[in-house]
């Protein structure tokens, strides 16, 4: 094969450095789309986890403001136990008391009226005894029940021999009473 040279050496320089100019050039055209490619890239996902970032900090506001109505809730909940706890443990079963009450009661006593003192957690049963005998006695059966604290009779019911009007007085006691 035979090669002909036309074109003079200055010239074959110049056009090596043209293609080699074209090839910089190219390869920087190349290196800048791809840049601002990737730079649109990360630009698009910034404002995309900004606008992430923002939906997740509102949900999580709204989260913590239901959690606290949440607790506040709770608290009125536990405050109105409390309250219910409260009453109860002042609170006497009176109905099984009443029931021992009248089983302990002898046939020599009778009842005119029963009152109850819820707040002093007290009776005071008002009656008629046959005799003074059966009044001392039903007395000592109410202390030796054990769910009294103090059974109150005052002397004056104590007067008479027979027929004696009576009125007691009995403070309970709250452990004793409640486990009836």
């Amino acid at each position: 094969m035979i090669t002909i040279n036309l074109i003079s050496p200055e010239q074959k320089k110049h056009l090596e450095k043209q293609k080699t100019y074209a090839v910089i050039s190219r390869s920087v055209a190349i290196i800048f789309v791809f840049t601002a490619i990737f730079s649109g890239i990360l630009l698009g996902s910034k404002f995309y986890l900004e606008l992430r970032l923002e939906s997740i900090l509102s949900q999580n506001a709204q989260e913590i403001n239901n959690a606290h109505d949440l607790a506040a809730s709770i608290a009125k909940v536990n405050a109105k136990i409390d309250a219910v706890k409260s009453v109860q443990k002042e609170h006497y079963r009176w109905s099984p008391l009443l029931s021992k009450l009248a089983q302990l009661t002898p046939e020599t006593i009778s009842f005119e009226s029963l009152s109850i003192y819820q707040q002093e957690g007290a009776i005071e049963i008002k009656g008629l005894a046959k005799t003074r005998s059966d009044l001392i006695n039903y007395q000592k059966i109410l202390e030796a029940a054990g769910w009294f604290k103090k059974v109150d009779l005052p002397l004056e019911a104590l007067i008479s021999q027979e027929n004696n009007n009576f009125s007691i007085k009995a403070l309970l006691d709250p452990n004793k009473a409640n486990s009836l």
